[in-house]
């Protein structure tokens, strides 16, 4: 689920009340847990403690949540934002071209998530789970974009023995869109003109926070956590940048920066198909990548050639679970991580049930 809007102050003060106490789970290929280990960053960890002093652990979320609810009442919501009709229906056509099928039983609208209007994925007709031999829809390999997808293999980050599978996909993603917006051809144009633009992600993620803010409840083990990670971030880039950059021109883009790669970061964090112990990094699939979390999913999906080998299908199917009626929402289960952690990489809580 990819709230935007004014969920940035409603998820803060869900964090105190649920954050602890409430985990989901995943199934199949659940969305990525990897991420920030760009340029010696350390993978995130989660972090239990509360705030060090003499209360006990009760009177210590009694403080953290009384802390959240004042960063709510300091941000400051924006109205919803989201990707056209146009451009929604320009990527479905592109990936129709490229062999995409059942497209015509699923449709983009709106969902009404704790007052915030939510985008997500629908069907068009009635599924039953006896019918789970037919995909809802399905994605073809060459439009699922891994570390060892051809367009990948034959950028400039590809042939750095020391960059990594995850660094090699964020490095690639954020030149590409940079070759978007500047006007540069991209075989991948009509997928990330659907995603998320940084103004958009500083409506609801918290790593797009105001440095201010978050120093100011630093206190705080998700927000500890938020700036360890944008601190290794930043030193990352200022060690690479020249050489980064000197990468980018080779692909006729001139001005990569920070701000770019954060962007690319943020994408595969919230964006991203864990594909096993097989692939070190993250997939993106267009168009399944739609869909929104929920405590248990109603649709299986993935692939079964998680070893990415390029000899192999590397189609991506979406199976109904169980009975699905026209206009019902097809809802994934993201990751098996408590909310504190699911707040921080995806910038949202899943209220307890």
């Amino acid at each position: 689920m990819k709230l935007l809007g004014r969920a940035m102050p409603q998820v803060f003060a869900l964090l105190g009340i649920v954050g602890f106490l409430y985990t989901f789970w995943k199934h199949n290929l659940g969305r990525t847990t990897q991420g920030w280990r760009f340029a010696f960053a350390l993978p995130p960890t989660r972090s239990s403690s509360l705030p060090q002093g003499s209360l006990s652990r009760r009177a210590g979320i009694k403080l953290e949540l009384a802390s959240i609810l004042s960063i709510a009442t300091a941000l400051t919501g924006a109205p919803a934002v989201g990707i056209t009709s146009d451009r929604i229906e320009e990527m479905f056509e592109w990936v129709r071209q490229q062999g995409g099928m059942g497209l015509d039983n699923i449709r983009v609208c709106s969902f009404s998530k704790n007052g915030e209007q939510v985008r997500g994925l629908a069907v068009t007709r009635d599924f039953s789970s006896s019918s789970a031999a037919e995909p809802l829809f399905s994605i073809p390999g060459k439009l699922v974009l891994h570390w060892r997808h051809p367009t990948v293999l034959s950028s400039p980050f590809a042939l750095q023995a020391d960059i990594s599978p995850y660094d090699r996909m964020l490095f690639f993603l954020a030149v590409e869109r940079l070759k978007v917006v500047s006007g540069v051809q991209s075989f991948w144009a009509p997928y990330i003109r659907t995603l998320p633009t940084p103004e958009e992600f500083a409506h609801f993620h918290p790593v797009y926070a105001n440095k201010q803010l978050l120093e100011e409840f630093a206190a705080l083990p998700a927000v500890t956590s938020i700036m360890r990670k944008r601190q290794m971030f930043e030193a990352g880039w200022t060690k690479m940048r020249a050489r980064l950059r000197s990468f980018a021109q080779t692909c006729g883009v001139q001005e990569l920066a920070l701000a770019d790669l954060m962007w690319a970061n943020t994408i595969l964090q919230t964006r991203g198909y864990d594909a096993g112990s097989a692939a070190p990094a993250p997939m993106l699939v267009p168009v399944s990548d739609l869909a929104n979390s929920a405590v248990s999913n109603n649709v299986d999906y993935g692939i079964q050639n998680r070893s990415l080998d390029a000899s192999a299908s590397m189609e991506w199917k979406v199976w109904p679970k169980k009975l699905l009626r026209r206009n019902d929402e097809i809802l994934e289960s993201y990751i098996n991580a408590p909310n504190d952690d699911y707040f921080t990489q995806y910038g949202f809580l899943l209220p307890g049930r």
